[in-house]
């Protein structure tokens, strides 16, 4: 298994080595290096590379030597959102046509050719993303962008340890994460979009979700069970729309068997700012904020 601090320490190199070739003129043309941040944070290093200060010096090395090979996208004055969309396609037909092979090298090769079209659609959205965000919204899309990668790893981890063995592991494995980086891809052209035509932005469910994992963790520290958080819909308390998720946890009992273990009711603001523990009355329908987290 990965050390997720080394990853996490290597992807923060490379996204600051991204900021200094960022511009914040939006009237500019927009290019995006064929370098995937995302895709570096995965990469395995530690059998190239002998010393931290090595590793390093190898980071910025690749950095400087993506800026010379860069592959233009076009910006929102350039391109519908339709459009855009539309260009994803070839991706969608990737992702299609993995069910439509019978041997298993052939599927497995269609599912790493899948994950890959969507972690390189990633990677130019989360540039054009990061070219029109200041400072401080930077750092929260890092922090953000951290806190997904962590839940990716999660839910691969887990899948890679339910099939371990099985002739379709690396089917499974890859698609999970092929599956989670199409609608992170999906999320930020969203966001991309409404920034660039409103200057405002309403979270998505997803993205919700992955606020309440960096700010509440997956792991109560009392128990140690597991927390899950499962979005229901999103409602209008006071004028206030907010983002309503059942807040759960996963127990494991003396036998070794789960079960699940229902909480209660989390809030999250539809702007993202904060979150609230909430209670419904089901007779009445009408809604109680409870404390802010």
């Amino acid at each position: 298994m990965k050390n997720l601090r080394k990853l996490k320490y290597l992807y923060l190199i490379g996204l600051l080595t991204v900021f200094t070739g960022c511009s914040n003129n939006r009237g500019e043309e927009t290019t995006i290096p064929e370098t995937n941040p995302i895709e570096t944070v995965e990469s395995e290093t530690s059998t190239e590379l002998e010393s931290e200060e090595e590793r390093e010096t190898s980071k910025e090395t690749e950095s400087e030597e993506s800026t010379t090979s860069n592959t233009e996208v076009p910006s929102t004055e350039k391109i519908s959102k339709q459009d855009y969309l539309d260009s994803l396609q070839y991706a969608y037909d990737l992702e299609e046509s993995v069910t439509s092979f019978t041997d298993q090298p052939t599927i497995d090769k269609a599912a790493d050719e899948t994950y890959e079209a969507w972690d390189n659609e990633l990677n130019k959205i989360y540039h054009l993303l990061m070219d029109i965000l200041d400072d401080q919204d930077k750092e929260d899309l890092i922090q953000e962008e951290l806190a997904w990668i962590e839940s990716k790893e999660q839910e691969a981890s887990a899948i890679s340890h339910e099939m371990e063995g099985s002739a379709t592991q690396h089917y499974e494995v890859t698609m999970t994460n092929a599956i989670f980086t199409r609608k992170r891809t999906l999320a930020l052209i969203d966001r991309y979009y409404e920034i660039s035509s409103t200057g405002n932005y309403t979270i998505t469910p997803i993205e919700a979700e992955l606020l309440l994992v960096k700010k509440l963790g997956t792991i109560d520290e009392t128990t140690g069970n597991q927390l899950s958080y499962g979005y229901e819909d999103t409602i209008t308390i006071d004028d206030v729309e907010y983002h309503n998720f059942r807040l759960s946890w996963l127990i494991l009992d003396e036998s070794g068997t789960s079960h699940v273990s229902y909480l209660g009711q989390l809030l999250v603001t539809v702007d993202g700012s904060k979150i609230f523990s909430a209670e419904k009355n089901y007779d009445t329908g009408e809604w109680t904020i409870l404390e802010e987290k």
